[in-house]
């Protein structure tokens, strides 16, 4: 394979300009020169800063493929994905590879049997945390639906607007 076949093969697995140069023992200025004469297109500096953070593949990609067969739903069903920083220490932190996952339902029947199904395992959650020494946590309360409703009848403090059925 020559020089050109070899840079589009190792720029394509993910390596910067620089690290191809390092393995073919040219300078990264010749790379990049070479990639502008045949065309080869460069990564933006974002693009660039995603393949390095995640050398072992699109997370999102991953999170998505688990849920979807966990689910038994389509790909095509998912919107965007979104990843969200951690809130405190927490116990579960790498628990689960791939996150929670959030379900719309747009349809009133299929919804109601949804709450009613979580309103009936809500109660598998609590004994763990009353174990770990917690009063309520919310991901234990299903929540559906859109009103204001005061924290104290979650066990909390002062006013959140959230989802009722």
């Amino acid at each position: 394979m020559g020089e050109i076949g070899r840079i589009k093969t190792l720029y394509g697995n993910g390596k910067s300009t620089i690290e191809v140069a390092d393995e073919l023992g040219v300078s990264g200025r010749r790379v990049i020169y070479l990639m502008e004469k045949y065309g080869i297109k460069r990564r933006s500096i974002s693009e660039a800063t995603y393949c390095k953070r995640n050398p072992y593949g699109d997370p999102f990609k991953k999170a998505e493929q688990y849920w979807s067969l966990q689910l038994d739903l389509p790909l095509a069903q998912f919107s965007k994905t979104v990843i969200t920083a951690h809130r405190g220490k927490g116990t579960y932190k790498n628990k689960s590879l791939y996150g929670t996952t959030t379900i719309c339902v747009h349809n009133a029947k299929l919804r109601k049997i949804i709450q009613d199904w979580l309103n009936k395992y809500a109660h598998v959650a609590q004994p763990v945390e009353h174990k770990h020494g917690k009063l309520e946590v919310t991901g234990s309360i299903p929540v559906v639906g859109l009103v204001n409703r005061p924290l104290s009848a979650y066990g909390g403090s002062g006013r959140f607007s959230e989802l009722e059925n």
